[in-house]
């Protein structure tokens, strides 16, 4: 336990994690990349996205946030071009910096401890999209820091499944932090259903319309506005 803490020490002190609050950096995967918009090391994610590819809100400021991936709107073909392992790696360090940074100022002001909510949705996702070579960076980047951010993730929610997604979630599993796997639903299409799953994280009137909610906004506003 002590050698885990001072290699976290020694990593948070690598990247200058405890010199600046990066909250109000978070912003959603818009396409936009101008200088000082958003968190460092991430701006490859708005290369390969159309806009809204990924969406982070703090729909009630004493629950966790909530990050929504749209996947049919990431080229994972064009990531797995563009960014190795490494870039992948240094922008989820800071992605979930930023979230931690949130996540324990809720869990102070509040008492509970608060993690986050993840919904993947695979809605228009084909098998042509899908790139072997990104997921292999993507899930080794994961491991090389799953250590540093250990109580981050509260549930990882799968929605609009494809058939063939054993195909892919067989080769992607064994590659994956086992912390990671665990959080994993794979959820049905019942919205009704996926609402009352969904609860323990976000209430029904937070929750995006699609997933059997009652929030209409789009976009949502962002988690980083909230710490401007």
């Amino acid at each position: 336990a002590s050698r885990a803490a001072i290699e976290t020490i020694e990593f948070r002190r690598e990247y200058k994690l405890d010199d600046v609050d990066l909250r109000g950096l978070i912003k959603h995967i818009d396409g936009v990349t101008e200088v000082g918009y958003g968190l460092p090391q991430c701006e490859k994610w708005d290369l390969v996205s159309r806009k809204y590819g990924v969406v982070i809100v703090l729909p009630d400021v004493n629950r966790g946030p909530i990050m929504y991936v749209f996947m049919d709107k990431i080229d994972m073909n064009k990531l797995n071009d563009i960014a190795t392992q490494e870039d992948l790696k240094n922008s989820y360090i800071y992605i979930n910096e930023a979230l931690y940074q949130v996540l324990d100022g809720i869990t102070r002001k509040t008492g509970r401890l608060t993690k986050l909510m993840k919904v993947v949705d695979l809605d228009g996702v084909t098998l042509r999209k899908m790139n072997r070579g990104y997921l292999s960076k993507d899930s080794a980047a994961a491991k090389e820091i799953d250590d540093y951010f250990p109580q981050l993730l509260g549930g990882m929610f799968i929605l609009h499944s494809p058939k063939w997604i054993n195909v892919i979630w067989k080769f992607a599993r064994p590659l994956m932090p086992k912390r990671v796997v665990e959080k994993i639903d794979f959820l049905p299409n019942n919205m009704e259903k996926v609402q009352g799953i969904m609860a323990r994280f976000v209430s029904k009137e937070n929750l995006l319309e699609r997933y059997g909610g009652e929030n209409k906004e789009w976009p949502p506003r962002c988690l980083g506005s909230y710490f401007k």
